[in-house]
């Protein structure tokens, strides 16, 4: 009776030991399959993450290329910047200029009594043309010329500012900080009228 009692027992335990053991392996089968499970989610969340900064940095069509050490861009010499900058004072005055000819024509058709039927009239680019040509190709360093009155000395000093500050010889123009237009004359009436008549490259700031 006892042994059977004994037997009985051993038979309940292992049923039940192994059932447990049953149990136990299977809940561990299941957290390492949820552990595998959440990982590749991370993971591929993680990769989706990646995509999306990578491609939204870049705008459409267009492909991610890996570029090698660049070089710094090449220093101008001091005769290159030179050279540029005289180019430049050039164009600036051609244009101040003719937009000075063209501001004269204007108020001339709106009957100013201070314009005048040309900016620049043919004698006094004839005599400019002369003056700039007696510097360049001489020793000369100064020329006295002598006018009447009303005759156009005014547009004679404004060319041969042009000339001077526009000559094809790099060495031998002048910048526009070096050119002044200096007068003995105790008249602030033509005073206020050439700084009108003057084009803008001369009334504004040059370095």
């Amino acid at each position: 009776m006892i042994k059977s009692l004994v037997a009985d027992y051993d038979s309940d335990y292992d049923s039940e030991s192994n059932a447990m053991d049953c149990r136990v392996e299977s809940a561990s089968a299941k957290r390492v399959a949820d552990t595998d499970a959440g990982g590749d989610q991370k993971r591929q969340k993680l990769s989706n993450a990646l995509m999306r900064v990578a491609t939204s940095a870049l705008p459409a069509r267009q492909t991610l290329v890996m570029l090698g050490p660049t070089h710094p861009p090449k220093q101008e010499s001091t005769q290159e910047k030179l050279l540029k900058l005289q180019q430049l004072q050039r164009e600036e005055v051609f244009a101040s200029f003719a937009a000075a000819e063209a501001h004269n024509k204007i108020q001339y058709l709106l009957s100013d009594p201070n314009a005048t039927a040309k900016y620049i009239f043919e004698n006094q680019l004839a005599d400019a043309t002369k003056i700039v040509e007696l510097f360049y190709k001489t020793m000369c360093l100064a020329v006295s010329v002598l006018k009447k009155t009303k005759v156009g000395a005014d547009g004679l000093i404004l060319e041969l500012v042009k000339q001077f500050a526009t000559h094809p010889d790099d060495k031998f123009m002048v910048h526009l900080s070096a050119i002044h237009i200096i007068t003995a004359m105790s008249n602030a009436g033509w005073e206020k009228d050439m700084k009108a008549k003057a084009p803008s490259c001369l009334t504004s700031t040059h370095p």
